[in-house]
């Protein structure tokens, strides 16, 4: 498989750890900002609404962007939220922080999926998705597991620092490794969105 798909998966594995470790992380957080547990746990909830939100509303802004370099920029983008996480002195920084690193994540997650459908075959595109979006499953059982690790032995903030660490090596690679991604053409926001009236979407339930 080209080793262009693989550092997509690193990036979507860097995502993943980051999105989800925080779980486990929640208890230890409430206690150091001095909150209490629900309102830490609103650290998920930021996340999760402001990628749902932010990333078609990104990608249309960014829809002329040349890919390479949308790649790379989100995952030095991403890996200063988790900068600002590590580093949070205040739940307020911890809050900005999972908000820039959300936005990132809604940026380069589906432009790492059409860079990888453009990068290989018409017959090996499904197996190139598969891996770009596998990287986040690995993360489910290698990285969550190892984030939670480094908080317990060190401090809950180390694990930010680390998926930093991978998020920069993978926007360096991506930056030095790709090859030059032209945009597919820039969509609509009505159009990302349109996908919503299906009922299908709507309804998971839906046999239509």
């Amino acid at each position: 498989m080209n080793v262009n798909i693989l550092l997509l998966a690193l990036g979507t594995f860097a995502i993943g750890t980051e999105t989800f470790m925080i779980a486990g992380l929640l208890p230890a957080i409430a206690e150091y900002f001095a909150v209490s547990l629900s309102a830490a746990g609103q650290l998920v909830t930021v996340f999760s609404f402001v990628y749902a939100v932010g990333s078609p509303v990104l990608m249309t802004m960014a829809g002329r962007a040349e890919r390479r370099g949308l790649l790379a920029l989100s995952l030095v983008v991403f890996a200063a939220g988790n900068a600002v996480c590590g580093s949070a002195f205040s739940f307020a920084m911890m809050f900005a922080g999972r908000v820039i690193a959300a936005l990132a994540a809604g940026l380069f997650a589906p432009a790492a999926s059409a860079a990888a459908a453009a990068l290989v075959s018409p017959d090996k595109r499904g197996r190139a998705l598969s891996i770009v979006i596998g990287g986040q499953t690995v993360s489910l059982m290698l990285g969550v597991p190892f984030g939670t690790y480094l908080a317990h032995i060190f401090h809950w903030k180390v694990p930010f620092w680390v998926v930093a660490a991978v998020s920069l090596v993978a926007a360096a690679l991506i930056r030095r490794l790709f090859p030059v991604v032209p945009s597919p053409g820039a969509v609509t926001l009505k159009e990302r969105l349109s996908v919503l009236k299906r009922p299908v979407i709507l309804s998971p339930c839906s046999r239509h």
